[in-house]
């Protein structure tokens, strides 16, 4: 073989592989146009059914597929079908019906199916690492963190589709593991928030924000009516702002107590009361820093009452307010029941067997009547009015 016939063959492997090297990038080459590929036309295929939801309650997630097809040669295709334009997965919401209360949560249920797999030749029992309404805070909700129950390891994986997390101040799941919005008109990825008066999509003209303050002049010792909050109020804020040894109670109208009532404190905790939740804290002395306060999301299915329990008789500071819609506004009504005489111009002595609320009803002490003289500031127009 001559050097004639080397040349020869070695041009023909070069023709060769640069025919293969157009080939591989024809072939490796997306097109979403037309334009883009000469001779290729692309259009998607059809939707594949819905996949079964990832939950069977709580608010799950169902997906379906569908791919972009490609053809050497122009064929005849529809005109909404000649490019793969948009999405080749889609997400729908299933299985949105609240789950029981006592069941496992989501997130439990995914760690204790590791359960049943061996790590280092043995089983462990898996719990999460973290509470729920931590995830709500992470910088990675749709991170799963579970731990044995003897705290010996721990593993991470993505959580599962339809797993709750927050995504800014939208309600979400998790979706491909990211957090994903779903709007307050209940669609995934919707960008519809509720506004300040929990309307979907309002302007915030529906409702108002109702603020006060107590700041009594003339104290006495014992229970002090405060204000009543209306039913149907929510975010409610009760905070003292001068700290003291005071006390902040709740009632409903008959005069129970939720907590803090018959001169006994709580501890400092959640309280399930007219249909929401009462987050109480207030710090374990007088020497420690941090102020008492009673806030709940609402709203509350009944009015409810805000007492101060003063200790000391010295001046309080509290300061009060939460939003309800407008046409819910009205008047607190003067109370129907008391027993007394006008002592000044502003002012009324009532002497009552335990501390009579704005309408009339006995905040009782525990089990005993105790008669208890506490001064009552009204503003005396056509009727008494309390403030």
């Amino acid at each position: 073989m001559n050097c004639l016939d080397i040349f020869a063959i070695i041009c023909a492997c070069l023709f060769v592989l640069q025919l293969c090297a157009i080939c591989l990038y024809e072939e490796g080459t997306a097109s979403n146009s037309l334009e883009e590929g000469l001779g290729v036309t692309t259009w998607w295929g059809e939707w594949a059914k819905w996949s079964a939801c990832t939950r069977t309650c709580g608010g799950g997630v169902m997906s379906q597929e569908r791919h972009c097809l490609r053809q050497r040669k122009k064929v005849s295709a529809g005109k909404d079908n000649m490019t793969c334009t948009g999405t080749a997965k889609q997400y729908h919401l299933c299985n949105t019906k609240e789950c029981p209360p006592a069941g496992r949560s989501f997130r439990e249920e995914q760690c204790w199916s590791f359960t049943s797999q061996l790590y280092g030749g043995r089983s462990y029992q898996w719990k999460p690492l973290y509470p729920d309404d931590y995830v709500h805070i992470s910088s990675n909700p749709c991170d799963l963190h579970c731990t044995t129950v003897d705290s010996q390891r721990q593993l991470m994986v993505e959580a599962r589709d339809g797993t709750s997390c927050k995504y800014s101040s939208y309600r979400g799941v998790c979706v491909d593991g990211k957090c994903e919005p779903i709007g307050c008109d209940g669609v995934l990825f919707s960008p519809n928030v509720l506004d300040k008066c929990g309307v979907c999509q309002g302007d915030g003209s529906s409702c108002s924000r109702i603020t006060g303050n107590f700041r009594r002049g003339t104290t006495t010792l014992g229970y002090s009516f405060i204000t009543q909050i209306p039913e149907g109020s929510w975010n409610i804020q009760i905070i003292e702002r001068k700290k003291s040894a005071d006390v902040l109670a709740v009632t409903d109208q008959a005069g129970n107590f939720f907590f803090n009532g018959g001169y006994r404190v709580d501890s400092p905790q959640n309280f399930h009361a007219a249909g929401t939740i009462f987050k109480y804290r207030r710090p374990t002395d007088v020497f420690e820093t941090g102020i008492e306060y009673i806030v709940a999301k609402g709203p509350v299915d009944q009015p409810i009452n805000i007492l101060l329990w003063n200790q000391n008789g010295r001046v309080p500071y509290i300061t009060y307010e939460y939003t309800i819609l407008r046409h819910a506004i009205s008047p607190v009504a003067p109370p129907p029941l008391y027993t007394g005489t006008e002592s000044s111009a502003g002012g009324l002595s009532v002497e009552l067997g335990g501390l009579q609320g704005p309408n009339g009803s006995l905040f009782h002490q525990g089990s005993q009547l105790s008669q208890v003289n506490i001064l009552l500031h009204c503003f005396i127009h056509a009727t008494l009015q309390w403030y």
